[in-house]
């Protein structure tokens, strides 16, 4: 469950953190268009950083509690897309940031990282229903017991009793 919860997270984070590179690159671009100064994208990179820092300590966080071979993958996956941010991150308000924030997202690493992410998601997920579906027929074997077995019993009891009765009768 708590897994599941922070695979989820970090997805969640990935994908902010990619939409909030593209609306900053796209601000800083509209920014140049307007001024043919120099664009400040001091504003629009901090942003992305905090993005970009959420989105490390939620993949932090998923890799502490997952087996060494799954966070290997969301590792080396994340390594790359962390590393494409900071490109674009790098490249705002520069006259070639456009052009680095398609060539990075074409990259394919942000898709590299949601597979792995949902992967590990799926896998928990997985997980809680098959708990699911075995509590569900412990729980039929309960009620299984209550409703046949133990009203079963009672009548076998008291039809030992009756007879017991009988005999001292007699």
């Amino acid at each position: 469950g708590q897994t599941a919860v922070l695979s989820q997270s970090a997805i969640t984070s990935a994908s902010t953190l990619r939409n909030g590179a593209i609306n900053a690159t796209l601000r800083a671009e509209i920014d140049r268009a307007n001024d043919d100064t120099a664009v400040d994208a001091g504003a629009y990179r901090t942003d992305v950083e905090d993005l970009l820092a959420t989105y490390q300590q939620r993949t932090t966080d998923l890799v502490a509690e997952i087996e060494p071979v799954e966070a290997a993958a969301v590792v080396a996956s994340s390594e790359a897309f962390v590393t494409d941010m900071e490109a674009i991150i790098a490249a705002l308000g520069t006259v070639e940031g456009s052009e680095i924030t398609r060539t990075r997202l074409a990259s394919g690493s942000y898709d590299a990282v949601i597979g792995s992410l949902v992967d590990v998601r799926d896998e928990r997920v997985r997980e809680a229903l098959a708990q699911a579906a075995y509590a569900g027929e412990a729980a039929d074997g309960i009620r299984f017991v209550v409703v046949i077995v133990l009203p079963l019993i009672a009548v076998l009891i008291m039809r030992w009793v009756f007879r017991k009765r009988r005999e001292r009768e007699v």
